[in-house]
């Protein structure tokens, strides 16, 4: 019998479960903005970023977009070559209340950038001030999605 599980997890948008738990990827945005998402009546307009070296977007809630805010300031086109860290947390799905993984983006640390190229970090220290953020580098990562 074929291998189905990859059937199922298609699309053009990231999800919780194409990242596991406990793991990091350092992520530099390639480029973000507002797209359609969805089709027909499911259609709306969201804030979606682009990494390089993924095919896939990472579709912002509140959250995420606060910290590339936060980060990089309001207009994506200043987040565009920025590294930023992909992770998942368990967290409740607001449209089902049903728990299950969701997608996290949180700075770089100084230092982290090639800990997390080699070996996944598990928790991280406290968030720096943007001014000790490590400058973006040039990832070599392979990128499962």
């Amino acid at each position: 019998m074929p291998e189905l599980d990859g059937f199922f997890n298609t699309g053009n948008y990231l999800k919780g479960a194409d990242v596991p738990l406990g793991q990091e990827y350092t992520m530099t945005i390639h480029a973000a903005g507002p797209e359609q998402v969805g089709e027909g009546r499911d259609a709306e307009t969201k804030v979606v970023v682009h990494f390089e070296k993924s095919k896939k977007g990472l579709v912002l809630n509140k959250g995420n977009y606060t910290v590339l805010r936060d980060l990089y300031g309001s207009n994506s086109d200043g987040w565009v070559g920025k590294p930023i860290v992909l992770f998942t947390i368990m967290t409740n799905n607001p449209r089902t209340n049903q728990p299950g993984p969701g997608l996290r983006l949180k700075p770089v640390q100084v230092g982290q950038a090639q800990a997390v190229l080699e070996q996944p970090a598990v928790a991280a220290a406290a968030t720096p001030p943007p001014a000790q953020m490590a400058p973006p580098q040039d990832f070599d990562d392979d990128i499962p999605f």
